[in-house]
């Protein structure tokens, strides 16, 4: 009677596995992939995985298959537990999807403690209900050690003590918490990993946050590496993942809000989305009155000019095609400058100036993303050349079928101009946002861009008609992105810029 109710309970645990890898195909190839399987192979194992587990299901629930399918489910676990194993012993930790939407945090060893509960449970029907003392004894130690490292794993609470911690930067200098609470601030310590494509995408929209809010909030990063690229905002080392910990964090990227008091301020809030919703609605309640002065002087700044508020497009790169008579003296003078050979890596303040082929969205379309609703997919093109981001160079190299948006001016040709688009309505963050190749033409690309409601924004979209402000989301750019650091930086390389013309007032 026990080996029967167990072989039900594993049949149902193969099944709702399946069942919910099916309701979300899109995560399931993604998990497969972050797993370390290249993606050309991640679509066919991802089914293939799907398939399997359907398989054990059915056999487990027929009485002339129950030991192959006992046999099966413990060759899978065994292999999965591999794969995870392997990639926590090379330090990485990648979200494990093995139950769909219902499983969205990292593997850790709470996850091969599970599937080693499994094992046993498998074994015992393989076995047809023999040497139940071997086999109980490893469900019940492989079980305990579950629930202590996962579903009993202690949680910080809102309004509790945020725990204390001493991390080195990549710099090697020594951070503390108190430090980062300095000057009356709030903290949002976001906790990364390397090979975290959504911790790549979420860093335009914290460098954002850290020139915006800085007189209120800290931003700081805690990377779970040994090492890692500085940026303008505090990055922490957290090699042995025991800050993480602390805090409860199970998967990346993460985030907690730390009040000026030292207290939690908010729970664990996993991904992108969540994370926005830690800042956004807290900070920008306060901030007209605040930055009162700096809005009207914008305003005004505007009025005079569109392209006055919109820097870093203005001074982003463009080919030596792509120049505007406003631009021919500069052009003439960045000719002169130009060395035998040009850097393909420049760091100019906050941004990077890349040599590399790039995905370029300045006057994209975008649609909603089906599955992730702080996402829009944009319809962007691709380009060769020099290009502007907030990310090093290496770590939105091309690869395969991905590259990355980032931002130029190489569009601005014949009657493009900047259009302006009100506060209020949505438009795309693509800067440095990954993107794939169209497998059919490989001048296009298709980019999964953040979804920004705060405005208002620029973009080369529209045709100057801003009546499709409200219809169509446009990629573009925010009013605080600046560069006349860029614009010195082309003229070294020898890059003469294209300087787009605002829309002609209605």
């Amino acid at each position: 009677m026990i080996v029967e109710v167990v072989r039900m309970v594993l049949a149902v645990v193969f099944l709702l596995a399946a069942v919910s890898k099916l309701a979300d195909r899109r995560a399931s190839r993604e998990a497969v992939v972050a797993f370390g399987v290249p993606e050309h192979a991640a679509g066919a194992l991802s089914a293939g995985l799907i398939g399997g587990e359907l398989t054990i299901a059915a056999a487990l629930l027929l009485d002339a298959s129950k030991t192959v399918g006992a046999v099966a489910a413990l060759a899978l676990l065994a292999i999965v537990s591999a794969a995870a194993a392997t990639n926590l012993l090379r330090g990485r930790d990648p979200e494990c999807r093995c139950f769909g939407r219902l499983s969205r945090s990292s593997i850790g060893w709470a996850t091969l403690a599970r599937n080693a509960l499994l094992i046993s449970i498998a074994g015992y029907v393989a076995a047809g209900g023999r040497a139940p003392t071997l086999f109980w004894g490893l469900a019940a130690v492989s079980g305990a050690v579950w629930l202590a490292l996962g579903p009993l794993r202690p949680r910080r609470r809102r309004g509790a003590r945020a725990p204390g911690f001493q991390l080195s930067d990549p710099t090697g200098a020594h951070r503390t918490l108190d430090s980062l609470l300095g000057g009356n601030r709030h903290v949002l310590l976001v906790f990364s990993q390397p090979g975290c494509g959504a911790c790549h995408a979420i860093r335009a929209d914290l460098q954002h946050w850290h020139r915006r809010l800085g007189e209120r909030l800290t931003v700081a990063v805690v990377e779970h590496a040994r090492e890692a690229e500085p940026a303008d905002y505090p990055v922490l080392l957290d090699q042995a993942g025991d800050v993480a910990a602390a805090y409860g964090i199970d998967a990346t990227p993460s985030a907690v809000l730390i009040g000026a008091n030292g207290r939690l301020a908010s729970g664990v809030a996993r991904g992108a989305g969540e994370i926005e919703e830690l800042v956004e609605p807290r900070f920008a309640q306060d901030e007209a009155p605040r930055f009162e002065r700096r809005a009207l002087i914008l305003r005004a700044a505007r009025g005079a000019s569109t392209l006055g508020a919109f820097p870093l497009l203005v001074a982003a790169c463009g080919s030596s095609s792509s120049s505007s008579s406003t631009g021919a003296s500069s052009s003439t003078t960045s000719t002169t400058t130009t060395t035998a050979t040009q850097p393909t890596s420049l760091k100019v303040g906050s941004a990077y100036i890349c040599k590399q082929k790039y995905a370029l969205c300045t006057n994209a379309p975008c649609r909603p993303d089906p599955h992730h609703p702080k996402l829009v997919i944009c319809d962007c093109v691709v380009e060769d050349g020099y290009s502007v981001g907030l990310t090093p160079c290496e770590q939105k190299a091309p690869h395969g079928d991905v590259l990355y948006s980032t931002f130029s001016t190489e569009l601005v040709k014949g009657d493009v101009k900047a259009m302006t688009c009100a506060a209020g309505i949505p438009w795309a963050n693509c800067v440095d946002y990954p993107c794939k190749l169209d497998p059919n033409d490989p001048t296009k690309a298709t980019c999964a861009c953040g979804l920004v409601k705060t405005g208002p924004s620029f973009t080369f979209g529209g045709n100057c008609n801003t009546g499709t402000c409200g219809k169509t989301v446009w990629s573009g750019a925010h009013t605080t992105l600046g560069g006349p650091q860029v614009a010195a930086a082309f003229k070294r390389v020898g890059q003469p810029l294209a300087n787009p013309q605002p829309c002609p007032k209605a």
